[in-house]
């Protein structure tokens, strides 16, 4: 996961994560699916949740249902980050089966991944998909700024950078991997237009956002909305 991950002592924030084995026949029917914590890389695993381990990201799932020599696509997912499938379909030998998404972007279907580390490299999840609707857009930002507003501490799915906190850095992450904020509907388009910036004072930084929502119907404005929030 993105934000999860810190390049500069190559560990990761541990949380679970889901992997799924996907039929590699349309419409690619799920087979089965194995729930895990993902290791952090910081300590020796743990024989009761395996949320350590040496190699940061990485972890073990165990399928019933999978059949050898049979390709299946990985599909990998987690609260927050956009989901992830393998490139191609992938087979168990010999009962075991071993793909590593982190070396390249080429591993996941579609070069869905961003580059986390150069030395060594290493990809990752995009994070900011908060709904889970497969794109990291306007509706992602909305759920992120409100729970910023309220202060939601814990464990959250808009807390996209794993520290418990929902607030700034969240709602930095899932617009900068957010699409161009528009779609098409009713014939209509809903545009959105997110201000972030920071304001420095007496020693603490602070930061406002401005959230502009325009509606437009034959490129006529017929309706607009504006938040404007500030914190620290």
């Amino acid at each position: 996961m993105q934000e999860f991950y810190d390049p500069n002592s190559g560990t990761m924030i541990s949380d679970t994560a889901r992997v799924y084995l996907r039929s590699s026949v349309s419409l690619y029917a799920i087979i089965d699916s194995a729930k895990q914590f993902l290791f952090s890389g910081i300590v020796a695993v743990n024989s009761s949740d395996n949320s350590g381990g040496s190699v940061a990201g990485s972890g073990i799932f165990t399928f019933l249902n999978a059949t050898r020599m049979v390709g299946y696509y990985l599909q990998l997912k987690h609260r927050n980050p956009i989901e992830t499938w393998s490139k191609t379909p992938q087979s168990f030998n010999s009962n075991n089966l071993i793909y590593d998404f982190t070396l390249d972007s080429a591993k996941a279907y579609g070069d869905n991944m961003i580059r986390v580390n150069t030395s060594p490299n290493r990809y990752a999840m995009f994070g900011g998909d908060v709904n889970q609707d497969g794109s990291a857009d306007v509706a992602d930002l909305l759920d992120v700024f409100n729970d910023a507003s309220a202060f939601i501490t814990g464990y959250a799915a808009t807390d996209v950078t794993g520290d418990y906190i929902v607030d700034s850095g969240d709602l930095l992450l899932t617009y900068r991997n957010s699409a161009f904020n528009y779609w098409f509907k009713h014939y209509s388009i809903l545009f959105v237009h997110l201000k972030i910036a920071e304001i420095y004072c007496s020693g603490i930084n602070f930061y406002y956002i401005v959230i502009q929502i325009f509606s437009f119907y034959n490129y006529n404005v017929f309706h607009s909305i504006q938040w404007f929030y500030v914190f620290q």
